[in-house]
């Protein structure tokens, strides 16, 4: 694991990137030393240099070569590496770094106030890696995460290939006012990975909580070595000491991924499972057009129709007569109705067909759509996908710090209630938040 990023390598090759097209040579050529002749071939080389100075030392050398005895004249103007930004351009990236500034409008800024500079996004995005290398003191990415957390009062957990190798496979970490947040609001959870958002290439699995009121928050995250069940499961098991053995939720919302599904039953046997209603409406969308000759109007037709009167099915009976319905009217499509008993109706029905979902409280949250708007927030407070494990905690935790405030402002401190306090049954609850949100 390295440095966010790298350290810039210049080479003569870039000092001549918009040089003229070379004149006919019979033509006098003053600009080339008064003698006619055309020396530029002279300065083109493979070798790197290591600093803006060592080329022109380099260059300096092959004139003196060729019979130039005079001091070599250079244009330091967008090498502002070589001299360095000004102290008072360094001042303002290290202000807006701190308040997470993205490097573009920290740019806007020095030229702004310093329009004398001509400093590019190179400098900007190298001292922003010299802040970040002072503060770790000389520990690595994944140490200084770590420290990180540990500074913040973070709960975490980390998971290594062995203790000798210590590279890291997962990695869980929950804020300390969310963990409080949790502990009252525990009963629905909702589990969405998303991706490019580190230069490591781990998913980034976000556990997501909502409140009566109808807010998110972001409950832990965690980095994954990969999708497997084993990941799935390390992290469940986390969220399950989180919780303590006297909470469990009453729902645990995922989209029907492989390596999950199985993970969540073993570690929550005693929650609700349920599956986001959203991907499984594009799933049989796309899959029933596919299997009636790609007609794309007899997989949509198929998803309004028979498909949605099952969803919508309010009682056990009401779901076998629209599963009748669908057998009459698809009977000729034998794929179909294959695909659809096997991969939904057969094992998982209960897990999004409303004459079992409304058994459990889920305060209206049947797809997954909140932890996909959780992953937007989050994404929008990091500067690229590249960032090291370290920096995205950085801006991970600034991003739940302005969640907890949203929380604060909406007076939801204020109203904190015990889960047991709620006294209407499942099925009425949930009505009441899809009323409020289809309003």
């Amino acid at each position: 694991m390295g440095d966010d990023v790298p350290s810039t390598s210049w080479s003569s090759a870039m000092m001549h990137a918009s040089s003229p097209e070379v004149p006919n040579p019979e033509i006098p050529l003053p600009d080339y030393g008064g003698d006619g002749v055309d020396y530029s071939d002279r300065f083109v080389t493979n070798e790197i240099f290591y600093g803006f100075e060592n080329a022109a030392n380099w260059a300096r050398q092959v004139a003196i070569g060729l019979g130039h005895n005079h001091e070599l004249i250079v244009y330091p103007e967008g090498h502002r590496g070589v001299s360095g930004l000004s102290q008072g351009a360094k001042e303002v990236i290290r202000e807006m770094n701190d308040a997470h500034a993205k490097p573009k409008h920290i740019m806007v800024a020095i030229k702004n106030k310093y329009q004398d500079e001509h400093p590019n996004m190179r400098h900007i995005y190298n001292f922003k890696d010299k802040i970040r290398r002072e503060g770790s003191e000389g520990r690595n990415v994944a140490e200084q995460m770590l420290h990180l957390a540990r500074e913040h009062g973070y709960i975490n957990w980390v998971s290594c290939n062995d203790r000798s190798s210590k590279v890291i496979t997962c990695a869980f970490l929950a804020h300390p006012a969310m963990v409080e947040v949790l502990s009252t609001y525990p009963l629905v959870i909702g589990l969405d990975s998303t991706y490019k958002t580190n230069r490591y290439g781990f998913p980034f699995l976000e556990i997501v909580g909502v409140t009566p009121t109808n807010q998110n928050f972001l409950i832990a995250y965690a980095f994954m070595k990969d999708e497997t069940a084993v990941s799935y499961r390390w992290v469940l098991q986390k969220l399950k000491l989180l919780l303590g053995e006297a909470i469990i939720p009453t729902a645990i919302l995922t989209d029907k991924e492989g390596g999950l599904m199985r993970p969540v039953a073993e570690v929550f046997p005693h929650s609700r499972y349920l599956l986001c209603t959203w991907h499984i409406n594009n799933d049989v969308e796309a899959r029933v057009s596919l299997l009636c000759n790609k007609n794309k109007d007899v997989g949509a037709a198929f998803k309004n129709g028979v498909w949605k009167r099952i969803m919508e099915a309010s009682t056990e009976a009401e779901c076998e007569s629209a599963v009748v319905v669908m057998e009459d009217r698809y009977g000729r499509w034998p794929a179909v109705l294959d695909y659809v008993h096997k991969t939904w109706l057969n094992d998982h029905r209960k897990k999004f067909v409303l004459a079992w979902t409304n058994e459990v409280l889920h305060f209206g949250n049947i797809m997954t759509c909140r932890v996909k708007s959780q992953h937007s927030v989050v994404k929008s407070w990091l500067d690229s996908s590249q960032g090291s494990l370290d920096t995205i905690f950085r801006k991970v935790h600034a991003s739940i710090n302005n969640q907890v405030t949203e929380i604060k402002k909406n007076g939801l401190e204020g109203l904190r209630r015990r889960h047991e306090a709620i006294k209407l049954s499942p099925s009425i609850l949930n009505y009441l938040m899809l009323r409020r949100f289809s309003s």
